[in-house]
């Protein structure tokens, strides 16, 4: 029975990175042909799961058991979506998603502070090859020459870094409800002050150009960004955090295939291998925690 939980967890968790891709894919498509502010997608993830959440999960609320840790989820949670959606939304999709993939790095760099998980020495290893790849990117090969888009995909792996620390610990005490509920709650509070404030910074904004195809595909991206994050969620618990987090890196080959083939991005040599050192950095983190557990 435990090793079925453990494979269901794998496969969700596979499930959630093609998802999370595809989230940002759509973003891409509609931000090539139609002007809406960035924050409409981020809005678009939260506001629709968050009654989605409520209608099927509302009869296992319990009582809140770690406020602490479940609303470090929340934010970190919040502030890595809009991070990563605004990346796609300005720059790369590709960068995007690879630099958002950081976060395996980022948990094993603060789980031994804040959680009590040891790292070996190929941990810390693994850790500075994400960090140089990710600083590849975000220059593009050039000292002190950061991409803005790029930026905030490395902060959106930062953030959800610390998020993922937060999911494995609030999820020993607390429900997937809990979990994705206040989370959702928290996000869609935010992301709709955010759509009012550069709705208003935007007064030349025409909502009415906007067809039939834009709404499709910014509720495609919400309905995709939803369901990644509930069968990410899932996954956890029956899986470890760093586990989880390598399983997911699967994305960093997802995102190369689309940027190269169908988007024709920009493929440099700077971008190339921090790409190779951020997937080189989850795999080895991924045989550590292995080691560590025989």
């Amino acid at each position: 029975m435990q090793q079925s939980h453990h494979l269901r967890g794998i496969v969700f968790i596979l499930c959630s990175a093609l998802l999370f891709y595809l989230a940002t894919f759509f973003v891409r498509l509609a931000s090539s042909e139609f002007a809406a502010p960035g924050s409409w997608y981020t809005a678009a993830r939260f506001a629709l799961g968050l009654p989605l959440f409520y209608v099927f999960f509302h009869r296992r609320r319990v009582a809140v058991q770690n406020r602490i840790w479940l609303s470090l989820r929340a934010a970190c949670n919040v502030l890595a979506v809009v991070f990563f959606l605004y990346a796609a939304h300005f720059g790369s999709v590709m960068n995007a998603n690879v630099l958002n993939m950081t976060y395996p790095a980022f948990v094993a760099l603060l789980s031994p502070i804040f959680i009590g998980e040891k790292n070996k020495v190929t941990a810390w290893l693994s850790v500075a090859a994400a960090i140089t790849g990710a600083a590849l990117i975000t220059t593009g090969g050039s000292v002190l020459q950061f991409q803005k888009a790029d930026i905030l995909g490395l902060a959106s792996g930062i953030t959800a870094g610390v998020g993922v620390m937060s999911l494995r610990q609030i999820r020993k005490t607390d429900s997937t409800f809990n979990v994705l509920y206040y989370t959702f709650l928290l996000g869609t509070a935010v992301t709709l002050l955010l759509v009012a404030a550069e709705t208003l910074l935007t007064p030349d904004l025409n909502t009415s150009a906007a067809g039939p195809k834009f709404w499709l595909l910014l509720l495609a991206s919400g309905v995709c960004g939803v369901l990644g994050q509930w069968v990410f969620t899932y996954g956890f618990a029956w899986v470890g955090a760093v586990e989880g987090s390598i399983l997911s890196s699967s994305r960093i080959l997802i995102a190369l295939a689309f940027g190269l083939f169908y988007f024709n991005e920009a493929f440099t040599l700077s971008a190339g291998l921090g790409a190779v050192l951020v997937l080189a950095s989850n795999i080895f983190l991924s045989f550590g925690r292995r080691e560590q557990k025989s």
